[in-house]
């Protein structure tokens, strides 16, 4: 699934990896902000966000395996804390984009005084609890390394989270578990350009485009028609002027009068 402001592109029928991605959006040329996982076949881009809400998930998942290590909610508080901060600074609009990078600053800081002692620690992990939580500071400081972490505080129009894409996935990742899904390169390719097109009509930026689009210009005091003037009514009779009367009057609701 590939989302932006103006479109809509879900693809069927391939595998999610490098080929399919050098098709579709290639590094060399792609001048936006990516804003994706941590899959292998997303890195490399000039300006990318990696998703908060997977390193948050993996926090918590540590938190409800082993609640009995308090270390594990320290560190998901941290990071929880963090986040939140960095959303704070991408709302506020007094900033420009040298402001925002000195209160990134502090935020790096942040990030490096939450994980260097998990980083530095080199001791053998005891369980696979211990291995995911050296693993998951290992995998922050790497992002912060690659300047992937708060893209969204410097640039206010990126998005910290890709839970759009996540939540556009949904739909097709059920039908795929329950066996609703097409069987040929032809039917894949239908469901493409269909479910695309659908997508994009419902964003905002279309919705808006279809309203100007179907509305009409006002025109100019000139070329407006006149007002007619009010029904005239003889003085000699209260009916209204025989200019004015309805040449198809209505018919009475009940039957017709006979005559004898």
């Amino acid at each position: 699934v590939f989302l932006s402001e103006k479109a809509r592109l879900t693809i069927f029928g391939c595998r999610k990896d490098g080929a399919t991605l050098a098709v579709l959006l290639q590094k060399e040329t792609f001048a936006g902000k990516l804003v994706s996982d941590d899959a292998a076949v997303y890195q490399g881009f000039s300006c990318a966000q990696k998703c908060w809400a997977h390193l948050l998930r993996k926090a918590i998942r540590m938190t409800l395996l082993a609640p009995e290590r308090p270390q594990y909610r320290e560190f998901l508080d941290s990071l929880l804390k963090i986040y939140r901060q960095g959303k704070a600074l991408a709302a506020d609009k007094h900033l420009r984009e040298a402001g925002r990078h000195t209160r990134v600053a502090a935020l790096f800081e942040a990030v490096c005084a939450c994980t260097k002692t998990r980083t530095l620690d080199e001791t053998p992990p005891a369980d696979d609890h211990e291995r995911d939580f050296i693993n998951l500071p290992h995998e922050i400081s790497r992002l912060l390394i690659a300047e992937e972490l708060f893209t969204y505080a410097i640039h206010p129009e990126v998005d910290g989270t890709n839970n759009i894409s996540e939540r556009q996935l949904r739909q097709p990742a059920q039908a795929r578990l329950t066996g609703q899904t097409n069987k040929t390169a032809l039917g894949a390719r239908r469901r493409i350009i269909i479910s695309s097109v659908l997508e994009v009509a419902a964003t905002p930026f279309a919705t808006a485009h279809i309203k100007i689009r179907a509305g009409r210009t006002p025109a100019l005091a000139r070329d407006r028609p006149k007002r007619l003037p009010p029904p005239r009514t003889d003085p000699e009779s209260s009916g209204p002027h025989p200019a004015r009367i309805d040449p198809h009057p209505a018919r009475p609701a009940g039957p017709h009068p006979q005559t004898g």
